[in-house]
């Protein structure tokens, strides 16, 4: 996050990660950090039903592709698109210029399992 020129977020994602805009006392080091980085991003907000927005956020309201196309030639550096209605909107006004893809690989349900059922023991000392 770090890396970032900034946030181009919609109203829902905004919302969420307004949680970050304050420290809470009880946070571990990580959230303190995390909470710092969020805050040192610039990010644009786009919604319609927003009156206005927090700290270091600019609200877009209308016209987001003249605004967001006006960004991306403004700024320099990569600005991350979060929320997959804006990303959506984004995609289809021909913003967007890279995907970049994070797997978190998860096993649910039944089946035949892709490794042979002994039992594992992990670093921690489980049992698989």
């Amino acid at each position: 996050m770090r890396d970032l020129t900034g946030i181009v977020c919609g109203r829902r994602i905004y919302e969420v990660m307004r949680y970050w805009d304050e420290d809470l006392a009880d946070w571990v080091a990580e959230e303190h950090d995390f909470a710092a980085a969020w805050r040192s991003q610039p990010r644009w907000v786009v919604s319609r039903t927003l009156k206005s927005v927090g700290p270091n956020a600019t609200l877009v309201e209308d016209d987001i592709e003249a605004v967001i196309g006006g960004l991306k030639a403004q700024q320099v550096g990569e600005l991350e698109v979060a929320g997959p209605d804006l990303a959506g909107s984004l995609t289809n006004l021909g913003l967007i210029d890279e995907y970049p893809l994070y797997l978190h690989p998860t096993v649910l349900g039944r089946g035949k399992p892709s490794v042979p059922r002994k039992r594992f023991l992990t670093p921690g000392g489980l049992n698989i």
